[in-house]
């Protein structure tokens, strides 16, 4: 990764999330839609995930288990609304518990879309998250990047 940036518009409830990557888009695209690859990358540092299913398709969906270093587990349901290779993916996601995070969570059915640019022979990734707009980022990081900037 080269570069990043975060964006917290605020006339606009969304957290926009750039980053630049020497790569062409149609990996990052593949890295996005593929668990063998996801699951090396997703997440907060020092997480393993047991479960990772992905139907990368329109309706399709992607299940994805989470578990921290001090075992705790955070089960996620998401729901591809749009997807067009190698340049977006969206979709929708909500934690299947919601109960044990619920004061650090996104709203509950929240969109992801993310769009892969090619720049020059590098891939940039824009992010789109909603947002509560007197809220911030709040857990490692704005949204849960690792500090190698993968998440």
């Amino acid at each position: 990764m080269t570069d990043q940036s975060i964006e917290l518009p605020s006339d606009h409830p969304v957290i926009i999330i750039t980053r630049t990557f020497d790569a062409p888009r149609a990996l990052m695209f593949k890295l996005f839609t593929d668990p063998y690859h996801l699951v090396r990358f997703w997440g907060p540092e020092g997480s393993s995930y047991p479960v990772c299913e992905m139907d990368v398709r329109p309706g399709g969906e992607w299940r994805l288990t989470m578990r921290f270093a001090d075992g705790s587990e955070y089960p996620t349901n998401s729901v591809y609304l749009e997807i067009a290779p190698p340049e977006l993916i969206v979709y929708r996601d909500a934690p299947l518990d919601r109960g044990q995070w619920q004061d650090s969570l996104p709203p509950p059915n929240m969109v992801t879309t993310i769009l892969f640019e090619d720049i020059g022979g590098q891939d940039a990734d824009h992010r789109q998250h909603p947002r509560q707009l007197d809220r911030r980022p709040r857990h490692g990081g704005e949204d849960g990047l690792r500090p190698d900037g993968h998440g």
